[in-house]
């Protein structure tokens, strides 16, 4: 080893005096790679993390939409690589057909290519086309109306005074002996039944279990970017309604009272049961089965019934 090699190399002695954080950057010094490639470092491992966290940054910044019409708001989005992926009505003073607002909101930023959706103004006052619906289900094997009165007077008493046989009489208006028939309501066939976990941003089909499509989306699970309250949104006319933790049966969902208003996420325990009316005009019941976190966020645990229509 040369005198010069001597000279660039710490002795052990002195490296093992040196503070903790004077032994890390060493790692930097004899690393001719830089920071990405040793990290062994202090500045080395700050920088990687720094990093990772700058290239899985969303770069895409959803733009102030309201007030404009339509075919503006999906140009503009488009402009930013946006997409919109569903269209949901909502009663406002604004002039029909503009933007209310869109979830994600305004400023919050998003990968590219992501999706938003967008509530469009409809008359102020203006109610869903489907609020609730009462299910009745006709019991079956309940007895008509009784035969009216016979041609004529039956026949008569059999022979012999006592203990003979005897025909009753059928005509002569008399009233058909009442009766008394129980039935079991029938109950409403399933249309699909299944479990899925929600991502933060996305929504699902309730009538074929698709996740996030690009039309027939029925349930929306989102986050407010001011708050971080985390809502469910019902995104088919019909609405939704939280029920409580109840058991999960077509009569109660078809029956409840909906809305197309937001309901908060944060509080709804485990078991809760939430009514959706989908586009398709069929009633689900979604339970919460729990939530879990993910690399975009917060995820949401629901399984579902939803029932074909009578």
């Amino acid at each position: 080893m040369t005198e010069q090699q001597q000279q660039e190399q710490p002795a052990p002695e002195e490296d093992k005096r040196k503070p903790w954080w004077r032994r890390l950057d060493l790692g930097i010094q004899w690393s001719s790679t830089g920071l990405a490639v040793t990290g062994t470092g202090l500045v080395g491992v700050v920088a990687v993390v720094a990093w990772w966290v700058f290239v899985h940054q969303p770069k895409t910044e959803v733009p102030h939409l309201t007030g404009l019409q339509q075919a503006a708001a999906e140009e503009q989005l488009r402009a930013k690589d946006l997409v919109v992926r569903a269209t949901v009505p909502e009663p406002s003073g604004l002039p029909p057909g503009s933007v209310v607002r869109s979830d994600p909101p305004a400023g919050t930023r998003l990968d590219d290519g992501a999706g938003v959706i967008l509530y469009l103004a409809v008359p102020a006052g203006s109610a869903p086309p489907i609020t609730s619906v009462t299910t009745l289900t006709s019991p079956q094997g309940q007895p008509g109306p009784g035969p009216g009165p016979g041609p004529g007077p039956g026949p008569g008493p059999g022979p012999g005074p006592t203990g003979g046989p005897t025909t009753r009489a059928t005509g002569g208006g008399q009233p058909p002996r009442p009766t008394t028939t129980t039935t079991t309501p029938r109950a409403q066939p399933v249309h699909l039944q299944t479990s899925i976990v929600v991502g933060r941003y996305n929504w699902v089909d309730l009538d074929t279990g698709a996740y996030s499509p690009s039309h027939g989306g029925d349930l929306y699970f989102g986050q407010d970017a001011n708050t971080l309250a985390f809502h469910l949104q019902p995104m088919s006319p019909g609405g939704a309604a939280v029920v409580g933790q109840v058991s999960p049966e077509h009569r109660t969902c078809a029956t409840a009272k909906t809305s197309s208003a937001e309901i908060p996420a944060d509080d709804l325990p485990v078991g809760t049961v939430v009514c959706v009316w989908t586009d398709e005009g069929r009633p689900s019941a979604v339970r919460i089965t729990g939530t879990s976190e993910g690399p975009s966020g917060r995820n949401l645990h629901i399984d579902y019934t939803t029932w074909e229509v009578s």
